[in-house]
């Protein structure tokens, strides 16, 4: 019985390989760290983020009104940043598998091409 032949994998073979794995590994671990907000969270980084914005302004207390707004204003742009850092994390993600499965798919074909040449 022989062996079968060995797979030689070609630069970009292996490139692709180790780059997928090692961005799918990176953004893989980012996103299982990513923390995991509460509207509670939210409201009050919303809150206190306005206290410190007025008092580094040196701004009267406003209406009520007013304050609810800029807790509006500021929540939003909270969600928005939580929105775009998991953006982020997910297509780095999807960008690491692509490069893995196309170096595992590049490796497949040479491996069925030197088969047919043998």
């Amino acid at each position: 019985m022989s062996a079968a032949p060995r797979m030689k994998l070609t630069g970009f073979t292996a490139a692709m390989m180790m780059v997928g794995v090692v961005l799918t590994g990176h953004y893989g671990m980012a996103w299982y760290e990513l923390p995991k907000y509460s509207e509670d969270d939210i409201a009050i980084s919303a809150m206190l983020n306005v206290q410190m914005d007025l008092q580094r302004q040196n701004l009267p207390p406003p209406a009520a009104t007013e304050l609810e707004r800029l807790r509006l204003q500021v929540r939003n742009e909270i969600q928005a940043d939580i929105a775009k850092a998991e953006r982020e994390i997910h297509t780095g993600f999807a960008v690491g598998l692509v490069a893995l499965v196309l170096g595992i798919g590049q490796a497949i074909l040479s491996r069925r091409l030197q088969r047919k040449m043998s």
